[in-house]
């Protein structure tokens, strides 16, 4: 291809139609090739001069991204608090003439406006759409059903579980969630906000919230020390009990005050921190329990606050006149309603004591002892249908124990990597479990379902959660964390409520789980009674043994004996007939001469 280099841009403008490019068809596509010519562009001689002014310069290592950086930085946005309000509706489109709080002048006006002939127009266009869907409901019935002879089956669905609100403590001090309990009515639930480390905490309010509004809450307690366990009482919603740092009980009266109505006296109440409230089934209501890290368990009557009617020390020997410091510090105490008379408490040593209320000396109110883990019982539940299993959780692992066999659990969960902070059992699924972890996950485990894993994980936050509870609907579960933050987790139907299949099976797993560990506990008690027995064998062969070589040591004793005195007797023959022989040589004139050489006679001095 050539094009004439002397052509100007401003004539190919003028004359373009004169110039044209002339080339062949084949060399249109053809690759570009390149040439190298040496060919000396500048040269530039070398000045002496210059040199005095070169520098040497230190190499220096730098390196260089050529990526963009990215930076990733959470935002939090600005919250907008939302404020419940509310309207009150009046009656309108009445003229200003009229009152409407006068019955007959308001029935006066209806019947002057049924007679005009504008509300006549306005009925008949409503009753023609009234009558057209009267006429559709006639002849199709919408109530009929189709699929009567169809089984129905249940619908396979996964199981799932949604934050529905994020409750906060709005102070400014940082305070963790250690108790939330449910209303009777199940709209509110009460949360107790403190801090475990500090004693001495001037910030002491505790907090009623709406599950409707997670914004403020809908009442606020304030106790004169810092609260650790709060109950409502189960007959009368507006009333409840809690558990102080300086061992008193609390009782408020939500309708009269935000403070306590009621106090019990610090020099009868418990010496250390109150862990536990219970309200008991009575007829009256008034009675409750309470139990506190120094040992003791205390029933209080409403009715006299001055000092408990009864009371019990967990010790490993409990007498009248016990000694406070071998007492053991109470975590958690269970108390069910249709067993008024037991009781289940959990110790801080990782100890179950089973008690009755039917004795009256303290020794005989605690009816059994197990050791149920390494570290602090932190919860203890019956089940809500088989009330003669309950759960335990403390250390790494949830066990399921039975009355009928004390001594080991029937069931229970693999060693977690975290440990543990609490557990409860659903109110409406008899199998499913609920189990908080120091990791801030909640794990939903359904012993029927699987025993290898949960059912469900939930990561609600990354601080620990202290306090869980389920709504009496069983569809609710409320979790406080260690920075004081409450999540209400809604879960799914199928984890909510029992099939009919339920009850049964749970039922034959724990009978049958109860029966292998009775067969493994007889085959243990076997094996320990034949370990004994062959301690014993042993050591009355030991014995035999024993005796028969000292019967044989007596024996060779013996021997020895008399081989000594023979060889005594003879060796003093034999010196005896020595002697007397060399007396007869000497008077005979023989010489006694070493052995070897023949004795010679003495020559008389006359020969």
């Amino acid at each position: 291809m050539k094009i004439d280099g002397k052509i100007s841009s401003s004539q190919m403008e003028q004359n373009w139609t004169r110039y044209m490019v002339m080339t062949d068809v084949k060399s249109l596509r053809k690759p570009v090739e390149f040439q190298e010519e040496n060919e000396v562009q500048v040269s530039v001689p070398t000045n002496k001069t210059l040199q005095k002014h070169f520098t040497t310069v230190t190499p220096v290592e730098k390196g260089l991204q050529c990526t963009p950086f990215i930076l990733n930085t959470p935002v939090w946005t600005e919250h907008n608090s939302l404020v419940h309000t509310g309207t009150t509706h009046y009656e309108g489109g009445w003229p200003k003439d009229i009152d409407t709080h006068d019955e007959e002048v308001t029935a006066r006006y209806r019947r002057k406006q049924e007679k005009s002939e504008a509300y006549l127009h306005q009925m008949k266009g409503l009753t023609k759409t009234m009558e057209h869907a009267i006429l559709q409901n006639s002849a199709c019935d919408i109530y009929q059903n189709y699929f009567e002879d169809i089984e129905q089956h249940e619908l396979i669905e996964q199981f799932s579980s949604k934050t529905v609100h994020v409750y906060k403590d709005n102070l400014d001090v940082k305070r963790s969630c250690s108790y939330i309990c449910w209303s009777e009515e199940g709209m509110h639930f009460a949360s107790i906000h403190c801090n475990i480390g500090e004693m001495n905490n001037t910030v002491t309010d505790s907090y009623i919230w709406d599950i409707e509004n997670p914004n403020v809450p809908l009442q606020t307690l304030v106790p004169p020390y810092q609260a650790r366990c709060l109950e409502y009482n189960f007959k009368d919603g507006c009333q409840l009990a809690g558990g102080l740092f300086s061992g008193q009980i609390a009782i408020w009266d939500i309708r009269v005050a935000n403070e306590p109505v009621e106090i019990t006296l610090r020099e009868a109440s418990h010496k250390d921190v109150v862990t536990k409230v219970l309200w008991t089934g009575t007829k009256t209501s008034n009675e409750f329990l309470s139990g506190s890290t120094d040992g003791r368990i205390l029933w209080w009557d409403m009715r006299n606050l001055n000092e408990p009617y009864d009371f019990l020390n967990l010790a490993p020997k409990d007498t009248q006149n016990v000694d406070p410091k071998r007492c053991f510090g109470v975590c958690a105490v269970e108390f069910e309603q249709t067993m008024p008379n037991k009781y289940t408490v959990g110790t801080e040593n990782g100890l179950i004591y089973s008690c009755s209320r039917k004795y009256k000396t303290p020794a005989d109110k605690i009816q059994a002892l197990t050791i149920a883990h390494t570290g602090p019982v932190y919860s203890v539940e019956r089940n809500p249908l088989f009330i003669k299993n309950y759960i335990s959780v403390g250390d790494w692992q949830t066990k399921i124990w039975t009355e009928d066999c004390r001594d080991n659990p029937i069931v229970w969960t693999k060693e977690y990597a975290v440990q543990l902070t609490c557990g409860v059992w659903s109110p409406t699924r008899c199998s499913l479990v609920f189990i908080c972890r120091m990791d801030g996950v909640m794990d939903a485990w359904d012993v029927i379902h699987r025993l290898d894993g949960p059912v469900l994980r939930i990561k609600l936050s990354d601080v620990p959660l202290l306090a869980l509870r389920v709504h009496k609907s069983g569809k609710l579960i409320a979790n406080g964390t260690e920075g004081g933050a409450i999540y209400l987790t809604e879960i799914s139907d199928n984890l909510t409520f029992s099939s009919a299949n339920d009850k049964p099976a749970l039922s034959g797993m724990l009978e049958r789980e109860m029966r292998r560990q009775r067969l493994l506990e007889a085959k243990i008690k076997e094996m320990k009674l034949k370990e004994k027995e062959l301690e014993r064998e042993r050591i009355r062969r030991q014995m035999r043994m024993e005796k028969e070589n000292s019967i044989e040591d007596e024996e060779q004793d013996l021997i020895l004996e008399a081989q000594h005195q023979f060889w005594t007797k003879i060796h003093g023959r034999k010196s005896l007939k020595n002697t007397l022989k060399g007396i007869r040589m000497r008077d005979a004139g023989v010489n006694l001469l070493k052995p070897g050489k023949k004795p010679m006679l003495k020559k008389d001095n006359k020969e």
